[in-house]
């Protein structure tokens, strides 16, 4: 009964010094790890979905899908700005072009702490621009936030 009883004031010992020795930033998959944006149309487009932001192989991956009615004129222009989706200011970083609803962009030079560090900041949104010729009409924007 004895070893038993010293056996589990070891190990509780063992698992006091682990915890008091490791930081939670030496922990994997602490932080962030991706975050999201729900389309929501602009000016009654009609066009919602959602935008996905991840880190992969120390680049960001932003992934768009896009459903409604977009209109069949080609090309649809994405952006991630600074700012929101009220007050939009300058673009962040250029995405792949939206076709057929769908858009994957690989950025590299920046990873999920930038996207935080924007947020923080004042905010960042992805846009869906009507065109190339038509910049200033957006389809569908959405708040950067953090995945569920």
């Amino acid at each position: 009964m004895r070893k038993l009883i010293w056996l589990i004031v070891i190990v509780l010992v063992v698992i006091g010094i682990y915890k008091w020795t490791v930081n939670d930033e030496d922990i994997v998959g602490t932080g962030n790890e991706s975050f999201t944006a729900i389309m929501n149309p602009v000016a009654n487009s009609g066009v919602t979905g959602t935008a996905t932001i991840e880190e992969e192989s120390a680049k960001l991956v932003v992934s768009i899908a896009l459903t409604g009615a977009l209109p069949e004129i080609g090309n649809h222009p994405a952006h991630v700005h600074m700012g929101t989706c009220t007050a939009p200011g300058n673009v962040k970083f250029a995405l792949t072009d939206v076709v057929d609803g769908i858009s994957r962009t690989e950025v590299t030079g920046m990873t999920l702490q930038d996207i935080t560090d924007g947020i923080a900041n004042g905010g960042l949104s992805v846009n869906v621009h009507m065109s190339a010729d038509d910049l200033g009409n957006y389809l569908a924007c959405g708040n950067i936030e953090d995945a569920p």
